[in-house]
This record gives structure tokens, sequence and C-alpha cells, in this order.
């Protein structure tokens, strides 16, 4: 059994990828995310079954983004947002 939380920065950049006008480069936030996670990992019958389970919470806080528009990419922020989620292997 495992339970792990994080803390994880990504520092803020310019979108330099603005390829038709200079009000295309802009200056993006840091991003910040809390990650929480719990799994389980055994193995049983001697060794012949095993069985991994996780579950995962990310709360983002200025999350960076390629956001594509046209044939042009941008690096934005996304404000606040949360990625939730499960995995399993048997």
């Amino acid at each position: 059994y495992y339970a792990s939380l994080n803390h994880g920065y990504r520092a803020g950049t310019y979108s330099g990828q603005g390829y038709f006008s200079p009000d295309q480069i802009y200056l993006t936030k840091p991003e910040k995310v809390d990650a929480y996670e719990i799994g389980v990992k055994s193995r049983f019958l001697a060794n012949r079954f095993e069985i991994t389970a996780a579950a995962f919470d990310y709360n983002y806080k200025d999350q960076q983004i390629n956001e594509v528009v046209g044939a042009v990419g941008f690096l934005r922020n996304a404000g606040k947002s949360r990625v939730r989620g499960a995995e399993s292997e048997l």
C-alpha cells in the first residue's frame, strides 16, 4: 500500500510561437499542481497473480495548455483545473 502527496511547479514563460504578429507573443503565469495518489501493489498464489491499482487527483492552478488556432499554437493559462482518475492491472 502507498500514498503520496506532491507539489509541482512549471515556470511562467512567454508564448513565442506567434508567427504572424507581435500581438501573438505574450507571457503565461506559472503553473502549480497538487497531486494526490493512493494505491496498492501485491502478488498472490506463489507470485503467479499480481494486482496493481491506484487512484489519483491533480489540482492545477493556472495550468499551461497548448491551444492551436489555425496554423499557430499558443501556450495559454487555463486557470483552475482538476484531473481525477484510477487505473488497475491484473
